[in-house]
């Protein structure tokens, strides 16, 4: 027994020594990364103050001078469609169309530097124009801090043979108009952007019957 307990002795005592304290290192990396603008656009036509695309378009007819020229907008609207529907024209003077609340381009994007401009994908037959309203307080070619759904306060068509005498109004055509420019202001899911207008078909005296549709292209970009 003491033999055994001489033995433990002189195994302990050959035990390699533990230090006193334990040594700490930190190191550091970065984490890196870029966020990319993001933008989403979703277009509502005939729209509503919710807004949505509505089914009961209102219009109103320009005479300019005419006798009996009239537009008469369909009894329902389709979703994604602005149909100035059945047009009476004067065989003298042009007619003006006005479809109140045509389209509103609803956009929700993180981006401090984005644009929305809209343009025919070709040009209207000889005679006919298209003019563009906007609703609400902002002008085409501005960069609002807010834009709410404003819907349009206009309650007759405004007199005017061309875009260019319509007060207010800009011509659509091939070349994109800048509705939005350089934005600022980053417009969230629940406080998005909205920009809506009016917009105004003139059509030429003696227009020729039949059915004509167009192409308007809604661009938003965001840098």
């Amino acid at each position: 027994m003491k033999k055994l307990l001489s033995l433990l002795t002189m195994a302990v005592f050959l035990l390699p020594a533990l230090p006193v304290g334990a040594a700490t290192q930190t190191g550091n990396v970065t984490l890196k990364w870029n966020v990319s603008a993001s933008l989403a656009m979703t277009l509502y036509t005939t729209y509503t103050a919710t807004p949505s695309s509505g089914t009961t378009a209102t219009e109103f007819t320009a005479t300019n001078g005419g006798t009996g020229n009239t537009c008469t907008a369909p009894a329902s609207e389709t979703a994604g469609t602005v149909d100035f529907g059945a047009i009476v024209p004067d065989l003298v003077d042009v007619t003006g169309c006005l479809y109140t609340n045509a389209v509103d381009a609803n956009i929700v994007t993180n981006s401090v530097n984005w644009s929305l401009g809209e343009a025919l994908a070709a040009a209207l037959p000889t005679g006919y124009a298209a003019c563009a309203l906007p609703n609400g307080s902002y002008t085409f070619g501005s960069a609002p801090t807010t834009l709410p759904v404003t819907q349009s306060t206009r309650t007759s068509a405004p007199a005017g043979t061309t875009c260019a005498g319509i007060t207010g109004s800009s011509a659509l055509s091939t070349t994109s108009l800048a509705m939005i420019t350089s934005d600022a202001t980053a417009f969230t899911s629940a406080s998005p952007a909205n920009v809506g207008e009016d917009i105004q078909l003139l059509v030429p005296a003696g227009a020729s019957t039949g059915a004509q549709t167009a192409t308007l292209t809604f661009t938003a970009v965001a840098n």
